[in-house]
């Protein structure tokens, strides 16, 4: 049994399938996935979808990027709460994200959210969903003496 750990990877989830193939990795190994799954590389969905279910040996442990995201997916609910929004309308979600937008230019400024919402038609339940999953995930993992 290996042990393999992956930082930082930004949304490039076929370059992480990749490593994969290059380094041998199957069931027995264990994965250490240390922050920063999303934004920046242009394959943010398809990694939030692999966080869903990476496998019983993958630890994910949840980064800066991971948490803003999640916040933005909380802003979005209490916006779309306020304003009487639905969860699982793609166009609601394009509402309270506009709306966020308006308010402050940092609100998603990798883009992430935006590109969710308008190219993969996520709707604010899905972001929910997703925000939820960073949430369970811890902030550190120990292995033997490293942090």
């Amino acid at each position: 049994m290996s042990t393999y750990i992956m930082t930082d990877i930004h949304g490039h989830y076929d370059d992480i399938r990749e490593m994969f193939g290059k380094i041998g990795y199957s069931a027995g190994d264990r994965l250490i996935c240390a922050d920063d799954y999303i934004d920046r590389g242009s394959q943010s969905y398809e990694m939030l979808q692999w966080m869903e279910h990476p496998g019983g040996n993958v630890i994910l442990v949840r980064g800066n990027h991971d948490e803003e995201f999640a916040c933005y997916a909380d802003l979005m609910t209490v916006i779309s709460q306020k304003a009487g929004l639905e969860m699982d309308r793609v166009e609601d979600a394009l509402t309270a994200y506009q709306a966020l937008r308006q308010v402050s230019s940092y609100f998603d400024c990798y883009g992430t959210v935006g590109s969710l919402i308008q190219k993969k038609k996520v709707t604010l339940g899905q972001l929910a969903q997703w925000a939820a999953y960073i949430r369970k995930m811890p902030y550190f993992y120990e292995i033997m003496k490293y942090i």
